[in-house]
């Protein structure tokens, strides 16, 4: 019968160690807000420490999608940036269709056939193997895709953004 007991992160670590498994607990922003606290002599409550990181996080997506430029993170974990590519085959216009009901080919005026999307790219040789890129996961939240669509349409910023 397994042991049922709650252990602390520094157990589960030392046993994964142990044990030569490649399974760690997933960490939080809890977890590193505490882990800051210990090393830093600054008093910050979590509410504060989450909308700092929540507007520092904004801040760096809107800096991605209005410039085009990379950005290097820290910790050798790799650049983020907005590529765009160009769209395979033609599309329907689904709006269209459920208005009129005929099929119509979707054309892209505003961006010429491309789109776009922020991409992370994370060929550093730390983090080279699966095992690795499953600890970090990166998906933008639809805010964030709605002001690149947004910044696509109105700026025309598709051309600031590399090609791949």
């Amino acid at each position: 019968m397994p042991d049922l007991t709650k252990k602390t992160r520094e157990e589960i670590i030392e046993w994964n160690r142990v044990a030569h498994k490649k399974v760690h607990p997933r960490l939080t922003q809890k977890d590193i807000y505490e882990d800051l606290m210990t090393k830093i002599d600054f008093d910050l409550g979590f509410k504060e420490y989450d909308l700092l990181m929540s507007k520092l996080n904004e801040y760096l997506m809107h800096y991605l999608i209005n410039t085009g430029n990379r950005v290097l993170l820290p910790f050798f974990l790799g650049t983020l940036q907005v590529i765009r590519k160009e769209t395979k085959g033609s599309k329907i216009d689904f709006d269209y269709f459920k208005k009129t009901g005929e099929k119509r080919v979707h054309k892209n005026k505003h961006s010429e056939k491309y789109y776009a999307k922020i991409f992370w790219n994370r060929s550093s040789k730390r983090y080279h193997n699966k095992w690795y890129r499953q600890l970090f996961l990166f998906r933008p939240n639809r805010l964030i895709r709605a002001d690149l669509a947004k910044a696509i349409k109105t700026n025309n910023t598709i051309y600031k953004y590399d090609l791949k």
